[in-house]
Formats: C-alpha cells, structure tokens, sequence
C-alpha cells in the first residue's frame, strides 16, 4: 500500500488517489509563457527529442537507486512525462508544475503520482524530506540560485539531484529565444552554479551527441524554415533522428559524452559541508492563504517514507475535484 501525504503538525492526511491540489491559481511564470507550454503538450509524445532522453535519464537512475529513493518531486513536471519513470525508483512521487492543465494532463498520465500547482521556485514543501529531487528543462528558466538551494533544502543529507539543460552556447537561436531560455550552459558553468549551492556533481554527460553536428548546422543556418523544421520534422526525419537518439542512448549512455544539445548532470548534497544549505532561510509563507509552510524540524525521520506538504490541507488549498 502506498503512503499517503500526511502533516507533520496536525496529522492530517491528503487523500491518495491522484488528486491535485491548486496552491496559487493566479501564478504565471514570467520566463515560460503558456504559448510555450501548450507547444511542448503538442509535440511531446512525438517528437524524437523526448523518448530517449527520458531511456537515458532511467538509465542514469537505476544506476544510483540501490534500493529504491524513497521520495522523489519533479519541480517543473509539465505534463508528467517523466513520472512514471520516477514511479519505478520511488515509493512516493511528486509533481509541481505552474499550470494546472499540465497538472491535470499528468495525472491522465500517473494517477498514483501526488500532484500540485505552484510556483517551482517556492512549492509548499516541507524540507528535509526527499531523496530525488528532478529539474528537467527548468534551470535554464528561473532564478539558478533560488531553486538550486530551494532544491537542497527539500532533500535529505546525501539527497540527489537529476538535472538537465540546454547545452553549448554556440547553438543558440530563435528557439531559445522564443522557449524564454536565459543561457545555454556549459558545463564549468553550471558545476560553479551547483556547488555554491552545496551540490557536489557525480556524473556528467550530453545527450544528442551523435545529432550535435546537425543540430549545430540547423541553428548556423538559423532561418525559420528551419526552425520549423527543427520543432515539427517530417516523419521520415522525425524516425532518423529518434533512431540516433536511441541508438546513442543503448551503445553510449554509459560514457561521459562531451557535447550534445542537452547537457545532464546528477549531483548529490551533503548538508554538514553545505553553507548554503546550513545558512538559506526557511521558504517565505505562504501569506495570501494565512497559513505557514511545515518546516523540516517538525518531521519526522525520512525513512518513515511519508511526504508532509502542509499544515491543515484543506484550509491551504482548493481541490480540482475528485480525478
């Protein structure tokens, strides 16, 4: 039998069962525009790009999961693409994203993932209590050092962080313009991001390595007929490029690979050698509900294998109705 959310203070539980919760309705991300979101809903069961990346992330996880994680959030879920894959290393799996609709997409998508609307930067989590936290995507959107320490403070001490993002600054274009991308990162400059904020990298490598070259000549050219091209190829491409993709992800997944489009990377955090960590705040209240976020101190050990959001449920937020 599943877990079920619980509050730490009052011992409320939240119903299991795939329900979401709406945290903050009129929160709008200023760097991803719904445009965007509903563009990636459009193409994101299609498009070459998505499935092996997502064979290459499991990889990646099975190779550090042991046992199992027992709590795993997603922070930018989208349409909970990725979750079923964290369902298979975790007992317990969360998804936070902006947009409801994504919300209610993702949960057709995992029923027994627990989901909720809020901003990404600062969801109503309590601390301390996940050993998997996932930023696929999101980095490249928001503030770094805001949910990077927000990210460290959510896990346990030897918690784990899987992130991905745009890579190689020499492939930017139109479409990281229009995506709302403040950079493409290269890798020096996403570890200093990391370990200032108490991460320590464990493993490294980009996806897209064999298709670099043609990504690379498509984003010279920089025309929008390309750029169409590149968001909506014809299905003979569409299957070359999604036969590269896996056929990289099956022979070199293994391997640090030095260039790609995307660049992945899994961190792990130790709070004793953390300063960011040990120094950063408490997340603010949510204030315009009146009610304060449960902190990490009223928590009971992570092994108890129960997710705590927040104090009295029903007064912090407004049920979807029964999925």
């Amino acid at each position: 039998m599943r877990d079920k959310l619980h509050c730490g203070r009052c011992s409320a539980d939240v119903p299991d069962g795939g329900r979401f919760w709406v945290f903050d309705p009129d929160f709008v991300p200023a760097a991803f525009a719904p445009e965007r979101r509903r563009h990636l809903a459009d193409i994101e069961s299609t498009h070459f790009w998505f499935g092996p990346r997502r064979r290459l992330l499991a990889n990646i996880l099975g190779r550090v999961s042991g046992g199992g994680f027992g709590a795993a959030v997603d922070l930018g879920c989208g349409g909970g693409a990725f979750l079923p894959v964290l369902e298979e290393y975790a007992e317990t799996v969360v998804g936070i994203d902006a947009y409801a609709d994504s919300l209610a997409t993702a949960h057709r998508v995992d029923p027994d993932a627990h989901l909720g609307q809020a901003d990404i930067e600062n969801p109503p989590l309590a601390e301390g209590q996940f050993e998997l936290v996932v930023l696929l995507d999101v980095l490249e959107h928001v503030d770094p050092d805001a949910i990077l320490s927000r990210a460290a403070r959510l896990t346990v001490d030897g918690g784990w962080l899987l992130i991905s993002v745009p890579a190689f600054p020499s492939l930017w274009s139109g479409l990281d313009e229009a995506a709302g991308h403040r950079c493409r990162y290269r890798f020096a400059t996403l570890r200093a991001e990391l370990e200032r904020n108490g991460w320590r990298v464990v493993h490294r490598t980009h996806y897209q390595a064999l298709a670099f070259p043609f990504v690379w000549l498509a984003r010279r050219l920089g025309r929008s007929r390309v750029n169409r091209f590149e968001r909506h190829p014809p299905r003979l491409i569409s299957w070359f490029f999604g036969f590269l993709n896996a056929l990289e992800v099956r022979l070199l997944g293994r391997f640090n690979l030095p260039w790609g489009s995307s660049l992945v990377v899994l961190a792990r955090i130790s709070h004793q050698c953390s300063a960011a960590a040990a120094e950063a705040p408490h997340p603010a209240a949510l204030s315009h509900l009146g009610v304060l976020n449960v902190l990490s101190c009223t928590l009971p050990r992570p092994s108890d294998r129960k997710l705590h959001w927040a104090q009295h449920l029903d007064a912090l937020a407004t049920k979807t109705g029964e999925k």
